[in-house]
């Protein structure tokens, strides 16, 4: 598989799957360890969905406008909107944001801010070949 071959797509798509897994993995397990503080929970639970989201977001966004490439940016504008709108919801509950919110919105940040190094990487484009090669047909 070269990269030439692959759509300019395909590596924004592995790396926001990628993301999508690693990131509710981790958001969900500390959720899932804060079920006893119902207020700390369901912020974990809010903020593990959001990277489960892109694909829904980005079919919003390139269905109705027939975009031809995944509209990255829109898609992370979206996303943080929703990041804010949470951590709005517990500051005006509780007058501050608390440390696993500032978790949930730190990972949001940092998928960002690495997206456009890794996606153009040549360990992640080796690492894409990697995966897309476990799969077999018969």
């Amino acid at each position: 598989m070269s990269r030439a071959v692959q759509s300019p797509d395909f590596f924004d798509a592995m790396y926001l799957s990628y993301m999508a897994i690693l990131g509710f993995t981790i958001l969900f397990t500390l959720a899932i360890r804060q079920v006893r503080r119902p207020e700390v929970h369901r912020q974990l639970i809010l903020f593990a969905v959001l990277p489960l989201l892109p694909p829904g977001i980005n079919r919003f966004y390139m269905v109705p406008f027939h975009l031809p490439t995944i509209p990255v940016l829109p898609l992370y504008l979206t996303l943080n909107a929703m990041g804010i709108a949470i951590l709005a919801y517990e500051w005006r509950k509780n007058g501050r944001i608390g440390v696993y919110s500032m978790i949930g919105a730190g990972w949001l940040v940092m998928q960002q801010a690495l997206h456009v190094s890794v996606v153009h990487s040549t360990w992640f484009f080796a690492f894409c070949q990697q995966v897309a090669g476990l799969v077999r047909y018969r």
